[in-house]
């Protein structure tokens, strides 16, 4: 630091030549004292910027609760015959739905319990299987906010692979099997999905083997857009009664 610049100037070239060094040297000392202000008030105003958003949107959410607005399309799933809206099958905290990561918690759809049967659904089933498949497919309308990003305005892939997982544990939760876990996930990106757009996961069995139950999910738009697909192997653990 300085006093090892004045030490050694006193060495070289005396009293005189320190003097001159340090004056060369306080004015960065002093440079740098500015630039950690201007960092400071940078971070403060930064701060301010991101967290007073965030407590406006949760105060917001506590005082003015209200439904959301469903899509046209939800509503068409809301009134298709056979399906219960079951949303406390999430553990998605309300408090997480404060507009910024989530802008509510899913709304979970499913038919009533089935007891599935040990087969294995391919795309050579008979149409009696296609239709037992159907009767147990799942849907899950996620929105997440804007926080919830990886590059400004697409929601991260890692929110779309959480919605994934969690959807296909509701239609494992579904098929009134008991507990299970997740014990593999892979996910397809298939294009960039845009922030503040809500989304249908839609998920339904593609094989059931004794204690393991394989399910395919696809991301949509409510629509024919697809923004991702998946597939996830849920197992039930063998002391599941005594958990």
């Amino acid at each position: 630091g300085d006093m090892r610049i004045t030490r050694l100037a006193q060495v070289v070239g005396g009293a005189s030549c320190a003097c001159a060094l340090m004056s060369l040297a306080q004015p960065s000392t002093a440079n740098a004292a500015a630039r950690m202000d201007a960092t400071t008030a940078e971070w403060k105003m930064k701060t301010s910027d991101v967290l007073w958003p965030k407590v406006s949107s949760i105060l917001g959410k506590l005082m003015f609760a209200k439904e959301p607005e469903i899509p046209e399309w939800e509503n068409k799933l809301m009134h298709t015959h056979g399906l219960q809206r079951r949303d406390e099958m999430s553990r998605m905290a309300k408090s997480s739905a404060d507009g910024c990561l989530m802008m509510h918690p899913p709304r979970i759809y499913v038919h009533a319990p089935v007891s599935a049967s040990d087969v294995e659904v391919s795309s050579a089933v008979s149409a009696t299987a296609t239709s037992e498949q159907d009767s147990q497919t799942t849907f899950a309308v996620w929105h997440f906010g804007n926080d919830a990003v990886g590059h400004p305005g697409v929601v991260h892939g890692g929110a779309i692979s959480m919605a994934i997982d969690e959807s296909c544990g509701f239609a494992f939760f579904a098929l009134d099997r008991g507990l299970g876990f997740t014990a593999y996930l892979h996910v397809n990106y298939r294009q960039p999905l845009p922030t503040g757009t809500p989304i249908l996961v839609t998920v339904k069995p593609k094989k059931i083997d004794g204690r393991k139950v394989t399910l395919e999910a696809l991301v949509t738009d409510g629509g024919s857009k697809v923004y991702a697909d998946g597939e996830a192997l849920f197992v039930q653990p063998r002391t599941a009664s005594k958990l």
